[in-house]
Protein backbone atom coordinates (compact mmCIF):
# COMPACT_ATOMS: atom_id res chain seq x y z
CA UNK A 1 0.00 0.00 0.00
CA UNK A 2 1.95 2.73 -1.44
CA UNK A 3 0.86 6.84 0.43
CA UNK A 4 2.50 10.06 -0.44
CA UNK A 5 0.88 12.42 2.03
CA UNK A 6 -2.18 10.97 2.58
CA UNK A 7 -2.24 11.69 6.28
CA UNK A 8 -5.76 11.75 6.06
CA UNK A 9 -6.50 8.99 4.24
CA UNK A 10 -4.51 6.53 5.24
CA UNK A 11 -5.70 5.26 8.72
CA UNK A 12 -9.22 4.50 6.96
CA UNK A 13 -7.57 2.29 3.64
CA UNK A 14 -5.51 0.55 6.08
CA UNK A 15 -8.18 -0.41 8.28
CA UNK A 16 -11.02 -0.90 5.93
CA UNK A 17 -8.18 -3.32 4.03
CA UNK A 18 -7.43 -5.11 7.59
CA UNK A 19 -11.40 -5.71 8.14
CA UNK A 20 -11.81 -7.36 4.54
CA UNK A 21 -8.88 -9.26 4.06
CA UNK A 22 -9.24 -11.11 7.44
CA UNK A 23 -12.89 -12.14 6.86
CA UNK A 24 -11.94 -13.62 2.94
CA UNK A 25 -8.23 -14.51 3.29
CA UNK A 26 -6.76 -17.59 5.34
CA UNK A 27 -3.60 -15.27 5.83
CA UNK A 28 -2.19 -12.00 4.74
CA UNK A 29 0.53 -9.09 5.14
CA UNK A 30 0.15 -5.26 4.41
CA UNK A 31 3.35 -3.76 3.25
CA UNK A 32 3.06 0.32 3.85
CA UNK A 33 5.26 1.99 1.93
CA UNK A 34 5.78 6.26 2.99
CA UNK A 35 7.25 6.87 -0.62
CA UNK A 36 9.13 10.66 0.99
CA UNK A 37 5.43 12.14 2.63
CA UNK A 38 5.96 15.52 4.00
CA UNK A 39 3.26 16.00 6.16
CA UNK A 40 2.77 13.06 9.10
CA UNK A 41 1.50 9.93 6.41
CA UNK A 42 5.36 8.38 7.87
CA UNK A 43 4.33 8.77 11.04
CA UNK A 44 0.48 7.86 10.70
CA UNK A 45 1.88 4.56 9.01
CA UNK A 46 4.24 3.62 12.05
CA UNK A 47 1.53 3.79 14.33
CA UNK A 48 -1.05 1.26 12.27
CA UNK A 49 2.06 -1.09 11.93
CA UNK A 50 2.11 -0.93 15.86
CA UNK A 51 -1.96 -1.18 16.19
CA UNK A 52 -2.42 -3.84 13.50
CA UNK A 53 -0.45 -7.23 13.72
CA UNK A 54 0.83 -8.05 9.74
CA UNK A 55 1.50 -4.41 9.12
CA UNK A 56 4.68 -3.40 8.35
CA UNK A 57 6.64 -0.30 7.17
CA UNK A 58 8.89 0.83 4.53
CA UNK A 59 10.16 4.45 4.42
CA UNK A 60 11.58 5.81 1.16
CA UNK A 61 13.87 9.07 1.99
CA UNK A 62 12.48 10.90 -0.91
CA UNK A 63 9.19 10.52 -3.20
CA UNK A 64 10.90 8.08 -6.37
CA UNK A 65 6.64 6.58 -7.41
CA UNK A 66 4.35 4.05 -6.67
CA UNK A 67 6.44 1.86 -9.39
CA UNK A 68 9.09 1.29 -6.66
CA UNK A 69 6.83 0.70 -3.93
CA UNK A 70 5.89 -2.13 -5.54
CA UNK A 71 8.69 -3.03 -6.45
CA UNK A 72 9.31 -2.76 -2.76
CA UNK A 73 6.67 -4.60 -1.68
CA UNK A 74 7.11 -7.81 -4.19
CA UNK A 75 10.64 -8.02 -3.02
CA UNK A 76 9.09 -8.16 0.52
CA UNK A 77 6.45 -10.12 -0.05
CA UNK A 78 5.95 -13.42 2.26
CA UNK A 79 2.82 -14.45 0.04
CA UNK A 80 2.00 -15.85 -3.25
CA UNK A 81 -0.30 -13.84 -4.27
CA UNK A 82 0.27 -9.52 -4.19
CA UNK A 83 -2.11 -6.49 -4.93
CA UNK A 84 -1.03 -2.74 -4.68
CA UNK A 85 -4.20 -0.89 -3.14
CA UNK A 86 -3.51 3.05 -3.16
CA UNK A 87 -2.83 4.91 0.36
CA UNK A 88 -5.71 7.65 -1.16
CA UNK A 89 -8.82 5.10 -0.53
CA UNK A 90 -9.78 5.39 -3.77
CA UNK A 91 -11.60 2.12 -4.07
CA UNK A 92 -14.85 1.13 -1.78
CA UNK A 93 -14.72 -1.69 0.86
CA UNK A 94 -16.94 -3.23 -1.79
CA UNK A 95 -14.20 -3.47 -4.53
CA UNK A 96 -11.87 -5.03 -1.89
CA UNK A 97 -14.08 -7.75 -1.41
CA UNK A 98 -14.83 -8.68 -4.97
CA UNK A 99 -10.80 -8.76 -5.59
CA UNK A 100 -9.62 -10.68 -2.20
CA UNK A 101 -12.98 -13.33 -2.20
CA UNK A 102 -11.52 -13.54 -6.30
CA UNK A 103 -7.71 -14.65 -4.84
CA UNK A 104 -6.94 -18.38 -5.89
CA UNK A 105 -9.43 -18.58 -8.58
CA UNK A 106 -7.04 -17.78 -11.38
CA UNK A 107 -3.60 -16.91 -12.28
CA UNK A 108 -4.27 -13.12 -12.16
CA UNK A 109 -7.24 -11.43 -10.69
CA UNK A 110 -8.37 -8.15 -12.50
CA UNK A 111 -10.73 -5.64 -11.38
CA UNK A 112 -12.58 -3.32 -13.39
CA UNK A 113 -13.96 -0.23 -11.92
CA UNK A 114 -18.04 -0.53 -12.19
CA UNK A 115 -18.59 3.51 -11.84
CA UNK A 116 -15.61 5.06 -13.48
CA UNK A 117 -17.89 7.95 -13.73
CA UNK A 118 -16.55 9.10 -10.89
CA UNK A 119 -13.34 9.68 -12.28
CA UNK A 120 -12.44 12.95 -14.07
CA UNK A 121 -12.73 12.94 -17.74
CA UNK A 122 -9.15 13.47 -18.54
CA UNK A 123 -8.82 9.91 -16.16
CA UNK A 124 -11.24 8.26 -18.24
CA UNK A 125 -9.80 8.55 -21.14
CA UNK A 126 -6.22 7.88 -19.92
CA UNK A 127 -7.74 4.98 -18.98
CA UNK A 128 -10.37 4.05 -21.85
CA UNK A 129 -6.73 4.57 -24.29
CA UNK A 130 -4.29 2.04 -22.13
CA UNK A 131 -6.79 -0.40 -21.94
CA UNK A 132 -7.67 -0.28 -25.53
CA UNK A 133 -3.64 -0.57 -26.08
CA UNK A 134 -3.26 -3.46 -23.95
CA UNK A 135 -6.16 -5.43 -25.50
CA UNK A 136 -4.41 -4.67 -28.98
CA UNK A 137 -1.03 -5.86 -27.46
CA UNK A 138 -1.99 -8.71 -25.44
CA UNK A 139 -5.07 -9.92 -28.29
CA UNK A 140 -6.92 -10.49 -24.23
CA UNK A 141 -10.42 -9.31 -23.79
CA UNK A 142 -9.67 -7.41 -20.22
CA UNK A 143 -12.09 -4.23 -19.28
CA UNK A 144 -9.83 -2.27 -17.34
CA UNK A 145 -6.39 -1.81 -17.20
CA UNK A 146 -6.03 0.76 -14.64
CA UNK A 147 -7.99 -0.80 -11.43
CA UNK A 148 -7.00 -3.59 -8.34
CA UNK A 149 -5.05 -6.28 -9.53
CA UNK A 150 -3.99 -9.38 -7.62
CA UNK A 151 -0.63 -10.86 -9.18
CA UNK A 152 1.55 -14.32 -8.61
CA UNK A 153 4.51 -12.88 -6.89
CA UNK A 154 7.27 -15.59 -8.27
CA UNK A 155 6.52 -14.48 -12.07
CA UNK A 156 6.46 -10.97 -11.39
CA UNK A 157 9.70 -11.35 -10.08
CA UNK A 158 10.70 -12.64 -12.90
CA UNK A 159 9.97 -9.24 -14.65
CA UNK A 160 13.58 -7.51 -13.83
CA UNK A 161 13.44 -3.79 -12.96
CA UNK A 162 9.66 -1.65 -13.43
CA UNK A 163 8.64 1.97 -14.51
CA UNK A 164 8.96 3.56 -11.10
CA UNK A 165 5.61 5.97 -12.38
CA UNK A 166 2.46 4.92 -12.69
CA UNK A 167 3.28 2.97 -15.96
CA UNK A 168 4.74 0.29 -13.53
CA UNK A 169 0.90 -1.61 -13.45
CA UNK A 170 0.65 -1.84 -17.36
CA UNK A 171 4.27 -2.86 -18.03
CA UNK A 172 3.29 -5.64 -15.24
CA UNK A 173 -0.30 -6.85 -16.54
CA UNK A 174 0.94 -6.95 -20.33
CA UNK A 175 3.67 -9.04 -19.50
CA UNK A 176 1.47 -11.45 -17.27
CA UNK A 177 -1.28 -11.86 -19.72
CA UNK A 178 1.37 -13.35 -21.63
CA UNK A 179 3.05 -15.24 -19.30
CA UNK A 180 0.01 -16.54 -16.82
CA UNK A 181 -2.48 -19.59 -18.21
CA UNK A 182 -5.68 -17.60 -16.85
CA UNK A 183 -7.56 -14.91 -15.47
CA UNK A 184 -10.96 -13.77 -13.73
CA UNK A 185 -12.40 -10.38 -14.05
CA UNK A 186 -14.54 -8.91 -11.17
CA UNK A 187 -16.12 -5.74 -10.89
CA UNK A 188 -14.22 -2.62 -8.22
CA UNK A 189 -16.57 -0.01 -6.68
CA UNK A 190 -14.45 3.34 -6.43
CA UNK A 191 -15.23 5.89 -3.50
CA UNK A 192 -16.60 8.76 -4.37
CA UNK A 193 -14.30 11.56 -6.20
CA UNK A 194 -11.54 9.62 -5.86
CA UNK A 195 -9.27 12.32 -7.56
CA UNK A 196 -10.18 14.53 -5.15
CA UNK A 197 -6.60 13.56 -3.81
CA UNK A 198 -4.98 11.90 -6.81
CA UNK A 199 -1.73 12.70 -7.38
CA UNK A 200 -1.99 11.92 -11.46
CA UNK A 201 -1.93 14.82 -13.24
CA UNK A 202 -2.17 16.65 -16.63
CA UNK A 203 1.19 16.33 -16.90
CA UNK A 204 0.38 12.36 -17.64
CA UNK A 205 -0.82 12.58 -21.04
CA UNK A 206 2.29 12.83 -22.32
CA UNK A 207 3.17 9.78 -21.26
CA UNK A 208 1.04 7.73 -23.65
CA UNK A 209 3.45 7.35 -26.02
CA UNK A 210 6.13 6.09 -23.05
CA UNK A 211 3.24 3.85 -21.97
CA UNK A 212 3.05 2.58 -25.46
CA UNK A 213 6.73 1.81 -25.97
CA UNK A 214 6.94 0.27 -22.14
CA UNK A 215 4.50 -2.51 -22.90
CA UNK A 216 5.48 -3.25 -26.45
CA UNK A 217 9.27 -3.70 -24.90
CA UNK A 218 8.16 -5.86 -22.00
CA UNK A 219 6.17 -7.96 -23.90
CA UNK A 220 8.35 -8.26 -27.22
CA UNK A 221 11.48 -8.54 -24.49
CA UNK A 222 10.00 -11.96 -22.75
CA UNK A 223 8.72 -13.20 -25.84
CA UNK A 224 5.23 -14.55 -24.17
CA UNK A 225 3.11 -11.45 -26.27
CA UNK A 226 4.79 -12.55 -30.07
CA UNK A 227 4.57 -16.25 -28.91
CA UNK A 228 0.92 -16.15 -29.11
CA UNK A 229 0.64 -17.20 -25.46
CA UNK A 230 -2.41 -15.38 -24.15
CA UNK A 231 -4.38 -15.93 -20.97
CA UNK A 232 -7.38 -17.33 -20.50
CA UNK A 233 -10.27 -15.52 -18.81
CA UNK A 234 -12.32 -18.13 -16.64
CA UNK A 235 -15.87 -16.89 -15.52
CA UNK A 236 -16.70 -16.43 -12.44
CA UNK A 237 -20.39 -16.74 -10.35
CA UNK A 238 -21.09 -13.22 -9.26
CA UNK A 239 -24.49 -12.49 -7.67
CA UNK A 240 -27.02 -10.51 -9.33
CA UNK A 241 -26.54 -6.39 -8.70
CA UNK A 242 -28.49 -5.27 -5.68
CA UNK A 243 -29.84 -1.52 -7.01
CA UNK A 244 -31.41 -0.59 -3.75
CA UNK A 245 -28.02 -0.93 -2.44
CA UNK A 246 -25.87 0.77 -5.46
CA UNK A 247 -23.23 -1.28 -4.60
CA UNK A 248 -21.13 -3.52 -7.64
CA UNK A 249 -22.00 -7.21 -7.07
CA UNK A 250 -18.87 -9.16 -5.16
CA UNK A 251 -17.50 -12.07 -5.88
CA UNK A 252 -17.88 -15.19 -3.76
CA UNK A 253 -14.52 -16.92 -2.42
CA UNK A 254 -15.12 -20.86 -2.28
CA UNK A 255 -14.15 -22.99 0.85
CA UNK A 256 -13.26 -25.99 -1.04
Amino acid sequence: MPAYNEQARLPTTVKEVMEVAASLLDEFEVILVDDGSTDATGEIADRLAGAFPGVTVVHHGRNIGVGKAFENGVGRARYPWITLVPGDNAFHRDALKAVFAAVGKADLVISYRSNLEERSLIRRVMSWTCTALVRVITKANIRDAHSLYVFPVSVVREIGPLPVDNRYHLATLTYLLGRCKTFVQVPARLTPRPDASSRVKLKMTIFKTWLVLTMLWHSWRKHSVRKGNVARELGIDLPAPTAAAGSAPVARKSRE
